[in-house]
């Protein structure tokens, strides 16, 4: 539904209706921040609340007009923060592509579980990571409108049912439920809305 009225409502041009690096990362640091697992029972019980705020600061932001400010935000600045934030999303995912978990916290943690994970690294996994890359690359330099991210995505869940992907030590995604999630109100007194505030208020500013 949120999906739905954002399509009917918006005046944006862009509709991404999957989930963005960059919020997904500022939202992920906050729930280790709060000491929450990604995944648990809590963090589905943060995330709609940081949703909501989010939408919350952003009609406010459309009622004051201020998307006129983005304009005042230099290029350098800007893009010293996308990259920023890219780098840290490349670090966490590195451990993944060696065949551990992604990394967490700031850049001393991540580098150390990359070093942790070294140690350890599951060939298959590491080979089918850069074969996938590698296939990306080159088909983005020759065909950039092709999705080819799609079309691995798909191979990746045949491959899955194909070959013995466990047995070879390569991690695969869980099984995700069938139906629709229950409706239920988030409760608000559960969490620290001092710091879903503020951290609601980064991840809107970076949307627009």
């Amino acid at each position: 539904l949120p999906i739905l009225l954002f399509a009917i409502f918006s005046t944006s041009k862009q509709f991404i209706f999957g989930v963005d690096a960059a919020p997904a990362a500022l939202a992920g640091s906050a729930l280790l921040s709060l000491g929450i697992i990604p995944g648990s029972e809590a963090a589905l019980n943060y995330i709609p609340i940081l949703a909501l705020f989010t939408g919350l600061w952003l009609l406010f932001f459309y009622i004051i007009k201020a998307d006129r400010i983005v304009n005042f935000i230099s290029t350098p600045v800007m893009g010293g923060f996308i990259s920023g934030i890219c780098m840290t999303i490349i670090l966490m995912q590195v451990p993944k592509l060696l065949g551990g978990t992604a990394g967490t916290g700031e850049l001393p943690e991540l580098l150390e579980h990359i070093q942790e994970t070294a140690g350890r690294i599951n060939f298959p996994s590491l080979m089918l990571g850069l074969i996938s890359l590698a296939i990306l690359l080159t088909v983005k330099k020759v065909a950039p409108k092709f999705p080819m991210a799609v079309v691995l995505m798909a191979v990746g869940a045949v491959l899955t049912v194909v070959l013995p992907m466990e047995e070879w030590g390569i991690r695969t995604l869980e099984s995700v439920k069938p139906g629709l999630p229950q409706w239920k109100i988030p409760d608000l007194a559960l969490l620290p809305l001092n710091q879903v505030i503020t951290v609601s208020l980064s991840v809107a500013v970076v949307i627009m």
